[in-house]
C-alpha cells in the first residue's frame, strides 16, 4: 500500500536503488546522504517515524550503512534588539529565558539570609520546570498536581505509614496543613481515610470540587510504591533541600514574594520575556527560504541526527512489534514502557 504513495514514488525514483529485498541495487544509490526534514510537532514526529520505518523495511541497506539523517529544525526564533537566535524546542526556550532573567535577581527562601542566584538558581529553577512536568504527567492520569505536590513534600509517608490508621491521619492532617499553606487560592479538598481490608492497608481519596465538578484522587500503597511518585518524591526533596517557599524575589529595581516554586519559575520566565519577540514555527512552510538555508539546510550551521543500527535483531523487533499490525504486542511495550517517555506531544 505505501509503495502506492506518489511521495514515496518520488523518494524511490530520485533515490534511484530500486526497492524491497529483491530489486534493490546498493550500487545504483545516488545520493549517500537521505536528509529527513519534517516539521518540529507530532505531525512531523509521526511522518518521520513512517519514513523510517519504510527505510528500515524496503531499503534497508540505507539503514544499516547510516546514510539517513534527521534534520532538526528549530520550533523558536527570538529577537531582542538586534540580536536574532533559533531555539530547537520548548526545553531550550525555557533555558534561553531563565538565562536571559537571572542576571541581578537575588531569590530568598523562607528562613534565609543567602540568597540563591546565578548558577544556582538556574539550577533551582530546572529542578522546578522537571517537577512540573511529572506533575502534569500524574495529572493526565487523573491525580490532582496539588494533591500530588502535597503528599510528595511528606518526608514520612510511605507503604507503612497507610497500614496503621494513626499514621494514616496523621498524613492527613499534614494534608492540610501543606494545602492551606500552598495552595490557598483553590477549594479545601476533602478527606477520607478508607481501609482496604484485602491488602490490611488504607487508602486516602482526596476530593476537590471546581467549577461544580468534583474530581477524586486516591493515595494509596500501590501510588506511593509507583515508579512515578518515587521520581516526583525525589525531585521534591531536592527543591526542599535548596529552599522552601514563600520566596522573596529582588531585583535592583523590584521586591516581590511569591509562595509557591511554580510561581517562582513562572514569575523569572516572565523576566525572560521581557523586550523578547517570540516567533513559534508550526512547520518548515512558515519559514522564509532565507530562514529555512540558515536554519536547517546550511551545511556550515545545521544540526544533523544520523541514524544508527547498532542491535539489528532488537531494531527488528521493535519495528515489529511498534510497526505492525499486531495490537497486543504494541499495548504490552507501550505499558511496559510508558515511564519512560519524556517530552510527549499530544
Amino acid at each position: 500500500k505505501i509503495l502506492s504513495n506518489e511521495e514515496i514514488r518520488t523518494i524511490i525514483t530520485a533515490l534511484g536503488c530500486g526497492v524491497g529485498n529483491e530489486d534493490f541495487n546498493p550500487e545504483k544509490l545516488r545520493y549517500h546522504r537521505i536528509i529527513i526534514m519534517t516539521d518540529a510537532d507530532v505531525d512531523g514526529s509521526h511522518i518521520r517515524t513512517l519514513l523510517l520505518t519504510f527505510f528500515y523495511r524496503q531499503m534497508k541497506y540505507l539503514a544499516e550503512n547510516s546514510h539517513i539523517y534527521i534534520a532538526q529544525p528549530p520550533l523558536f526564533k527570538v529577537k531582542r534588539g538586534k540580536d536574532e537566535r533559533y531555539l530547537k524546542d520548548e526545553s531550550h526556550f525555557e533555558d534561553f529565558l531563565f538565562d536571559s532573567a537571572e542576571s541581578g535577581i537575588n531569590v530568598f527562601a523562607k528562613g534565609k539570609k543567602t540568597a540563591v542566584q546565578g548558577k544556582d538558581l538556574i539550577v533551582l529553577l530546572k529542578k522546578i520546570s522537571k517537577f512540573q512536568r511529572w506533575l502534569g504527567k500524574l495529572a493526565k492520569r487523573g491525580k490532582n498536581p496539588a494533591i500530588v505536590c502535597g503528599a510528595a513534600h511528606d518526608e514520612n509517608l510511605n507503604h507503612e505509614t497507610l497500614e496503621d490508621k494513626n499514621m494514616a491521619l496523621k498524613f492527613i492532617e499534614s494534608m492540610k496543613a501543606h494545602m492551606k499553606a500552598l495552595h490557598s487560592n483553590m477549594p479545601s479538598p476533602e478527606f477520607e481515610l478508607v481501609k482496604d481490608d484485602e491488602h490490611g492497608t488504607y487508602s486516602v481519596k482526596c476530593r476537590v470540587k471546581e467549577n461544580g465538578v468534583a474530581h477524586e484522587s486516591i493515595i494509596d500503597s500501590a501510588f506511593v510504591s509507583s515508579s512515578e511518585f518515587v521520581e516526583v518524591r525525589s525531585l521534591a526533596k531536592g527543591l526542599r533541600d535548596a529552599g522552601e517557599p514563600p520566596f522573596k524575589i529582588k531585583s535592583s529595581e523590584t521586591e516581590v514574594t511569591v509562595a509557591t516554586y511554580k510561581e517562582l519559575m513562572n514569575y523569572v520566565l516572565e523576566l525572560g520575556k521581557k523586550g523578547l519577540s517570540v516567533q513559534r514555527y508550526k512547520g518548515l512552510g512558515e519559514m522564509n527560504p532565507s530562514q529555512l538555508w540558515e536554519t536547517t539546510m546550511d551545511p556550515e550551521k545545521r544540526l544533523l541526527l544520523q541514524v544508527k543500527i547498532e542491535d539489528m535483531v532488537e531494531a527488528n523487533e521493535v519495528f515489529s512489534t511498534l510497526m505492525g499490525d499486531a495490537v497486543e504486542p504494541r499495548r504490552e511495550f507501550i505499558e511496559k514502557h510508558a515511564l519512560e517517555v519524556s517530552n510527549l506531544d499530544i
